[in-house]
C-alpha cells in the first residue's frame, strides 16, 4: 500500500511539472518613468522566438536576466494548470484591453502601464502618470463582453521561486461590435449605396 501511494504522488507531481512553460526575460524595457520600468518588455516562452509581455502585478518581484516556470492561462481561465492566475478573470479582461490601446491611442506607455497596475489592485505605485486615473475609470466602466480574448496568455510563475514572482501577459484583446450594431451600420451601407444610385438615375 505504502509502495503504490509513493507511485501515486510520483505521478502526480510529474504532471503537474510537465504542464509548466519556461519563461524568460534576459533584458529591462526600454521605456521608465520616474525610474520605474515599464511598458512591453521581450521574453521568450520556451524558446525562440521571443514574445512581447506586460507586467500586470506591480507588487511582486521579477529579478531580471531570470528564468522561472510558468502555467500558462488563458481567458476564460484554462483547466489543469499547475497554478491559478493571481487576480480575478475581470482584472486581466480589463488589462488586455488597456494594452490594446498601446500604439493606437495617444496615451503614453507610462499611462497604460500605470492604469493595468490601477485594475490589478497595486499599491505603493507613487506618483502617477497623468492619464492613468482616468484609463482606470474608463477601462473599468466597459462593457467587458463587448471584447475577444482568444489571443490573450497569462503568465503566472511558480509560487516556490522567491526571486521571480511577478505576473506577466501575453497578446491583448480586440473589440467586437454588438450584431445589432453590426446591422444598423450594413443598413446604413446600402441606403447610401440606394441613395446614389436615385442620384445618378436623375
Amino acid at each position: 500500500m505504502r509502495k503504490l501511494l509513493l507511485v501515486t504522488m510520483f505521478f502526480a507531481f510529474a504532471c503537474s511539472v510537465g504542464l509548466a512553460d519556461t519563461f524568460t526575460i534576459s533584458t529591462m524595457p526600454p521605456n521608465y518613468f520616474n525610474g520605474v520600468p515599464v511598458g512591453p518588455i521581450s521574453a521568450t516562452l520556451d524558446s525562440p522566438p521571443p514574445i512581447t509581455v506586460w507586467c500586470v502585478d506591480h507588487d511582486g518581484i521579477y529579478y531580471v536576466p531570470g528564468t522561472t516556470t510558468v502555467a500558462v492561462n488563458t481567458i476564460p481561465f484554462s483547466s489543469g494548470e499547475p497554478w491559478p492566475p493571481k487576480f480575478d478573470q475581470t482584472q486581466y479582461e480589463e488589462a488586455a484591453i488597456l494594452i490594446s490601446l498601446y500604439g493606437n491611442s495617444s496615451y503614453s506607455v507610462a499611462d497604460i502601464q500605470y492604469a493595468i497596475w490601477l485594475v490589478t489592485g497595486g499599491t505603493s505605485l507613487g506618483t502617477l502618470p497623468p492619464n492613468a486615473v482616468y484609463l482606470e475609470d474608463w477601462v473599468e466602466g466597459l462593457n467587458l463582453s463587448l471584447y475577444n480574448y482568444s489571443g490573450v496568455e497569462i503568465l503566472t510563475p511558480n509560487p516556490d521561486d522567491p526571486d521571480h514572482q511577478q505576473e506577466f501577459m501575453f497578446g491583448s484583446a480586440t473589440y467586437v461590435p454588438e450584431p445589432s450594431l453590426i446591422l444598423l451600420l450594413s443598413m446604413g451601407g446600402f441606403a447610401a449605396l440606394a441613395a446614389s444610385a436615385l442620384i445618378k438615375k436623375k
